[in-house]
């Protein structure tokens, strides 16, 4: 079962693994991958043999996620904090690139406990294919406001020869971001663990160029499918769960079939 739109986006009911394997070697621009965080591991009752499994399947579609990016392509990874050092291990064992940990500072609680510090944030692991920084990265299409910019003040001398100094308008947005949460926005299709469109909007714009490829293989609600589509990227993706995979199609015609379509 799958669903096209325009040709520029393609949604499948389907395992991940078969989704990766059918598509060509160096096909693919930009990977964003929201796994399963290990959901059969009991919180603080690791069973080292799921933890096993879990990896060994985690190598698998990564190693496909590899062959499918094209050199200058990147993979982003939005992983549990337990499992993040896991991730980047098998990340480097790959062949991939560490680059950053992104820390999406989210604006909800995952989880209350009195024994432990609450987890205010989500990793994203940002890699890349290459390793002579040739990979795509538009920083200007991310940059934001800075506090005081376009404002004229003294500076030091070594960083003006008048003493004057004028602060740009924008700046890196650095690797701590803090972005809404998809619950308290419109957007939130009463999804667990939906990512905000605006932390893939930031994504998809650094790491790909229009009509490029982006490709997501736990599509979820289809927060990436949806972004891709605003971006002018082309999407292919999949979803193995029949009400999850129902969930990402039905938000996607509901933002792009709706006779309102281009006046939201």
């Amino acid at each position: 079962m799958s669903y096209t739109w325009k040709n520029s986006v393609e949604v499948h009911h389907q395992d991940c693994l078969a989704f990766l394997g059918n598509l060509d070697d160096e096909s693919v621009d930009l990977v964003y991958v929201d796994p399963p965080y290990n959901i059969d591991v009991k919180m603080g009752k690791k069973n080292n043999d799921i933890v096993e499994n879990y990896q060994q399947w985690c190598n698998e579609w990564l190693r496909e996620c590899h062959r499918v990016l094209k050199s200058s392509g990147t993979i982003y990874l939005s992983v549990a904090q337990d499992f993040q050092h896991h991730f980047k291990i098998l990340l480097e064992e790959i062949g991939f690139r560490w680059l950053n940990d992104i820390i999406w500072q989210r604006s909800t609680l995952n989880y209350a406990t009195k024994y432990y510090y609450a987890q205010m944030y989500e990793p994203t692991i940002f890699a890349t294919k290459n390793h002579d920084n040739s990979h795509t990265f538009n920083l200007d299409d991310v940059k934001i406001p800075t506090l005081h910019g376009g404002t004229t003040m003294k500076g030091a001398g070594r960083f003006s020869n008048t003493g004057m100094l004028t602060v740009n308008d924008t700046k890196n947005p650095g690797d701590v971001w803090n972005i809404t949460s998809a619950s308290k926005q419109n957007e939130f299709v009463d999804f667990q663990g939906q990512k905000p469109e605006k932390l893939l909007e930031r994504i998809i714009k650094a790491s790909s160029n229009e009509q490029d490829l982006v490709v997501d293989c736990f599509v979820g609600s289809g927060t990436t499918a949806v972004v891709s589509a605003m971006l002018n990227r082309r999407f292919a993706g999949c979803e193995l769960d029949a009400e999850h995979y129902k969930i990402a199609v039905e938000r996607f015609k509901d933002k792009f079939e709706s006779p309102l379509f281009g006046q939201q």
